[in-house]
């Protein structure tokens, strides 16, 4: 960094964030630029980003997500209960065909992700795992509530780390849902701070974006054609940043420039979603009554500038979860013409389809979610820092709350994480199909993100029973054992 780039973010953080306070961008400009200043000062920043993303149903081994070259027989499967891994070692492979489902992320991320399955995370003693885990995706100790699994039995993974690399943003975490619930506005199946403390997530990209930029007023209107209307954000950005112009010296000027261009392209998104417009100077028109896929194509944009532009480090997003038949939403416009407007196809009763509707529709949900991942880490590529990028300090997992199908049996839970090698986290395209013995548990992976992140993770899924050494079967009253830790695969 040159010596006039120094000079020029000389004054204090305190007294560039209020200037900040007095433009309508200073929400999104004020955590950004707290990075720019220490970058331009010589320290190295550490920012670390995790995305979270889970939809209901799971996501069945045979016809979604093991890839050809490692498919089992089908032989007696159906749609109830997918049976455990057949192989007694370990599976792992860098050459192999990315199933469709997350086709998304071969052109960018092909070499940064990592498919796993063979995860054992059962939310029940002695019952079976009925339509949906729920928080216990997150939390991997059972429900307090063993009965309607309404209640967090421990605090989510998602929350452990914004305990941690989210606590000095400006918010801890930002939680986004969508479900066929249209009358509630926040949804409460999926995130918790601990035992009996649900968090909820937003469901309507109005009250997300009143809740990321508080007293928002309306921008001045310069044009009558739509791309020089209603880009409440963009416009207030822009304001600012040529406001403190004379601020920066050339790099940070460069940066900002690319944070503009990133939120000018989410911003095209809402409008394209939502026919974004000004809702008494503050807000998206759009609420959670519009077409859902509409409805988390604005929720994902309006999250995903909170996470580039640093208001938060930690996202979560809930599809239909817990119970698909009472949350799952119809996604009908992402679905292919074979299977589009059809009966069952909605995620409230595709579970209780067999593999001609079951597999196009849930490999069709998964390719718009990773789509939607791929999207948000391009963005997070694009902004330089330290000598990489923040890509390179973020990883995203992309799953379901309910392992490997509708009715599962939890024995084999798939997943796959991307993003860069945050901790020295080996994600480099392999696949990795765990044995059946010995049983590892979903606790595990995220025991290994934890380590990754450097965050400690205490008393985490203490008391779980997927996994670990003794193993049990729920549906006969048995119990697991602790979770095993780190996965040397992993870390």
């Amino acid at each position: 960094m040159n010596s006039f780039s120094r000079r020029s973010v000389s004054f204090s953080r305190r007294s560039f964030v209020e200037k900040l306070g007095l433009g309508m961008g200073a929400a999104l400009m004020a955590p950004l630029a707290r990075n720019l200043i220490r970058e331009a000062q010589g320290q190295t920043s550490d920012r670390k980003i995790a995305m979270f993303w889970f939809a209901c149903n799971g996501i069945n081994p045979y016809w979604v997500f093991t890839p050809k070259e490692f498919a089992e027989p089908l032989n007696g499967v159906n749609q109830q209960e997918p049976s455990d891994v057949s192989n007694s070692s370990l599976i792992e492979s860098a050459t192999y065909t990315l199933p469709e489902a997350f086709k998304p992320l071969e052109a960018s991320y092909r070499n940064n992700l990592l498919m796993m399955e063979g995860f054992k995370n059962y939310p029940r003693k002695g019952e079976d795992v009925g339509h949906g885990a729920g928080c216990m995706a997150l939390t991997c100790v059972p429900s307090t509530d063993l009965v309607n699994q309404s209640q967090p039995g421990g605090i989510g993974f998602d929350q452990l780390l914004a305990n941690s690399i989210g606590a000095s943003a400006p918010r801890k975490s930002v939680l986004i849902a969508i479900s066929s619930k249209i009358d509630q506005v926040m949804k409460n199946h999926m995130f918790a701070a601990g035992a009996n403390q649900l968090i909820p997530a937003f469901q309507s990209p109005a009250d997300l974006f009143k809740d990321l930029f508080p007293n928002m007023p309306a921008p001045v209107m310069m044009g009558t054609t739509p791309s020089s209307r209603n880009r409440v954000i963009f416009d207030g950005l822009r304001y600012d940043i040529a406001r403190l112009d004379k601020q920066f010296a050339a790099p940070e000027k460069d940066k900002l420039a690319t944070y503009l261009g990133i939120v000018e392209e989410y911003e095209k998104r809402l409008q394209s979603a939502s026919n974004l417009s000004c809702n008494g100077g503050t807000s998206p028109t759009l609420t959670q009554t519009g077409d859902p896929v509409d409805v988390m194509v604005a929720l994902n944009s309006l999250a995903s500038i909170a996470v580039v532009c640093g208001l938060t480090n930690v996202m979560g997003v809930d599809i239909g979860c817990r119970d698909s038949h009472d949350f799952g939403p119809n996604l009908q416009s992402i679905l292919r013409a074979s299977v589009k407007g059809k009966d069952g196809t909605s995620l409230a009763d595709v579970g209780h389809q067999d593999a001609p509707v079951n597999g196009p529709v849930i490999t069709d949900t998964y390719a718009w979610i990773s789509g939607m991942v791929a999207k948000t880490l391009d963005s997070l590529k694009a902004i330089p820092q330290g000598n990489g990028t923040v890509f390179d300090s973020t990883v995203a997992m992309i799953t379901s709350d309910n392992g490997e199908t509708h009715h599962s049996i939890q024995a084999r839970w798939p997943l796959v994480l991307v993003g860069g090698k945050v901790g020295g986290l080996k994600l480099d395209g392999r696949y990795l199909r765990y044995p059946a013995d010995p049983r590892h548990s979903l606790a595990d992976v995220y025991l290994s993100m934890a380590q990754g992140f450097g965050v400690p993770a205490g008393d985490f899924a203490k008391g779980s029973d997927g996994g670990g050494a003794n193993y049990g079967n729920p549906n006969n009253g048995e119990v697991g054992g602790a979770p095993i830790g780190p996965l040397p695969q992993l870390v």
